[in-house]
């Protein structure tokens, strides 16, 4: 039997119940009975559907009351949520919008009534700490105590009054604890932590959703995943197109608000969807207007919300300003022509995801008609091999490139290793393509990578992302950094290993994409010669075509430069698009990485190149190559030398004993002569790294 103490913390926590079904007394879930002495507010709230006690509640949140007058086309979202246990298991809402209309206000409000109406968990998730401490700190516990009602119902187990803490507020049976799906400490591609454990819940919210990771928010999700309730709510404004909430809203039924017009469809339009053309100007005045039949448009509330993807299983509302009577027409179009950063323009106005192509490097466009190559098929080409890695958990994704006489690099091997030790599998490639040289990043299997690289002294090199540290340099070799004795100080430290580089990850990313819009990559036509290979799709092992994957992770990497405005400067970011982490494009980085460890990241001179130079010069230089490249770079020009090139480990000496091949970092390839003066890559210590 139940004590009497357990029986009364039990009733004190859920309430007493009626008329519920058996299953659900367990998930702490039941309504309250209504007594006389059950506050107003909560009667309301266990009477009435959530749409109209918004209302009737009579609630002061966000420094008025709160009202549908100038919000008329949020009426049909606050409809939406279902009114009783059995309608509302397993519900899910994604709202897409545009800023300070209202969105956030939506959750926050289903927050307060089902906290009234059930004694259930609600995890309120943002992306980091701070952000989540100061909604719960200001907007949410502002808004109750604003309104007395409310706030009589904050009390503890016992019944005192108590607003709690900033990370977790009870509201008469319920809690609410304001979370964070994650937080990036150090450079990019630091370690992350989240809070996504720990106690269940019923309720998952996620506002700000385009700050949040997908893979973040999935693992947060099983926090609700044994609750006979599960609700779940986002949102957020988009900012990339197929990422952050719009590639949830696109899962959803896609609901729009279409203003009424004259058009034969019946349907009207979505104003921000056809904006710029649905500006009208007449004699001074800007006005909405329909670019099809010409109608002005006096209210854009006039109209209904229609579902652009009917067969979903899931809501999903999204409105722009323009449907704002707070915010002139005028001023949306000022913004517009005066906008400086125009993908803030359309994601906060207009409540649509952009990319710029400038930061998007990769198309389809351009891969059609600059890599893929009919005439190509997967089979390996004589040359030489380098590789590429990109590893999460379990899984190592590889890409290996040959680089052709003519300078073109050419894709011949691409594969998707899930497996309990997938670097096994990578050592076995090192060893069938024979590779010449491979890089991987550092994070996250850290000892994983470091353990590869040893196995591979001096082909494999660790690539470690820095930032204002890299001194404007796109690559900073730790065995050639001769300015820092500790970058070459051999010690026990794995962190300090001697084949590691430090990489400025948007100035590579940007290099690397770059070489492939220039059309120096080619590879065989995916559609025409797919690359067939089992993987793991929604838990089951399925033949995919690679090949596709790899095109496809290519495009969905941003390039984004934005200012911060209160410290007056830039900052540059590499920006993953989509629901999918672009895990191939990372590889292609790694394997460019690689390359530039035998040719560097200029254009080389070829063979050809100088000996037509030559033969057009009266007078034969001491070094041709170091005399072109100072004078187009001449700041690296050097005092004199007593280093010559045949002294150099890097020179590979031909028949004839006079002259040889270059070995080095930048000049690999190129015919020298012993008796030159040695570069700035003169060195002892850098051994061949070919087979």
């Amino acid at each position: 039997m139940q004590s009497f103490g357990s029986a009364l913390l039990r009733e004190l926590t859920l309430g007493v119940t009626q008329n519920l079904m058996p299953d659900l007394l367990e998930e702490n879930l039941p309504e309250p009975i209504l007594t006389k002495d059950t506050p107003e507010i909560q009667k309301k709230a266990m009477t009435l559907p959530f749409w109209q006690w918004v209302t009737e509640a009579h609630l002061w949140v966000d420094r008025e009351y709160f009202s549908y007058d100038d919000f008329q086309f949020l009426v049909p979202i606050y409809q939406s949520i279902p009114n009783t246990l059995e309608e509302l298991h397993g519900f899910k809402m994604i709202v897409m919008k545009a800023s300070q209309m209202g969105g956030s206000v939506i959750f926050l409000m289903l927050c307060y009534y089902l906290m009234l109406r059930f004694a259930l968990r609600i995890g309120y998730y943002l992306p980091d700490q701070t952000t989540a401490m100061d909604l719960s700190g200001t907007r949410f516990i502002e808004t109750i105590r604003k309104n007395p009602d409310l706030l009589e119902l904050m009390v503890d187990y016992l019944g005192h009054k108590d607003e709690g803490s900033k990370s977790t507020r009870r509201i008469a049976n319920s809690i609410i604890m304001f979370l964070y799906t994650g937080m990036n400490v150090g450079p990019p591609g630091g370690k992350t932590t989240m809070r996504t454990e720990s106690l269940p819940l019923d309720m998952l919210v996620f506002d700000e959703v385009q700050s949040m990771a997908r893979v973040q928010m999935e693992k947060t999700l099983e926090r609700a995943s044994a609750s006979k309730l599960r609700i779940t709510g986002m949102v957020s404004t988009p900012v990339w197109p197929d990422a952050d909430i719009h590639a949830f809203f696109k899962e959803t039924t896609q609901e729009y608000f279409h203003t009424r017009c004259r058009c034969n469809s019946g349907d009207g339009i979505v104003i921000s969807e056809e904006f710029p053309n649905s500006i009208g100007e007449r004699q001074g005045e800007i006005f909405y207007r329909c670019p099809h039949c010409d109608k002005h448009f006096i209210d854009p509330q006039d109209g209904a919300y229609v579902a652009h993807n009917p067969g979903a299983d899931h809501r999903g509302f999204s409105f722009a300003q323009t449907l704002s009577r707070r915010i002139s027409v005028r001023e949306i179009w000022n913004a517009y022509i005066t906008a400086k950063d125009l993908q803030n323009f359309w994601n906060r106005k207009m409540a649509r995801p952009f990319a710029d192509p400038s930061a998007v490097p990769i198309s389809d466009q351009i891969l059609k008609q600059k890599v893929y190559r009919d005439d190509l098929d997967w089979h390996r080409h004589g040359g030489e091999f380098y590789l590429g890695l990109d590893h999460m958990g379990n899984l190592n994704v590889v890409e290996i490139k040959e680089r052709m006489p003519t300078g073109k690099e050419r894709i011949v091997h691409l594969e998707w290793i899930e497996d309990p030790d997938p670097f096994k599998r990578s050592a076995e490639l090192m060893k069938e393509y024979r590779i010449r040289i491979a890089a991987l990043e550092a994070l996250p299997n850290y000892n994983e990578a470091f353990r590869f690289a040893k196995e591979f002294p001096g082909k494999v090199f660790i690539v470690e992302y820095g930032g204002s540290n890299m001194g404007g340099e796109m690559l900073r070799w730790r065995d050639k950094d001769k300015a820092d004795p500790q970058a070459v100080r051999k010690t026990s430290d794995e962190a300090r290993m001697e084949y590691s580089v430090a990489v400025d990850q948007y100035k590579f990313m940007s290099w690397s994409l770059g070489k492939i819009a220039e059309g120096n990559l080619e590879m065989p036509d995916p559609s025409r010669h797919p690359l067939m290979r089992n993987m793991l799709v929604k838990g089951q092992m399925r033949p995919v075509n690679i090949a596709e994957k790899f095109a496809d992770h290519l495009k969905h990497v941003a390039l984004k430069t934005s200012l911060i405005e209160d410290q007056n400067k830039y900052e540059t970011k590499v920006i993953k698009l989509g629901p999918e982490d672009p895990h191939f494009a990372f590889a292609n980085m790694c394997c460019d990485v690689a390359i530039a460890r035998a040719y560097g990241t200029t254009r080389l001179l070829t063979d050809e190149q100088e000996q037509e130079d030559q033969q057009t010069k009266q007078a034969k230089p001491a070094n041709p190559i170091m005399e072109q490249l100072t004078q187009r770079v001449p700041q690296i020009a050097q005092p004199a030398r007593t280093e010559t090139c045949g002294a150099c480990v890097n020179y590979d000496s031909r028949a004839d004993g006079i002259s040889g091949k270059c070995q080095g970092f930048k000049w690999s390839g190129n015919t020298v002569q012993k008796g030159y003066i040695g570069c700035d890559e003169f060195d002892t210590r850098i051994g061949d790294y070919g087979e």
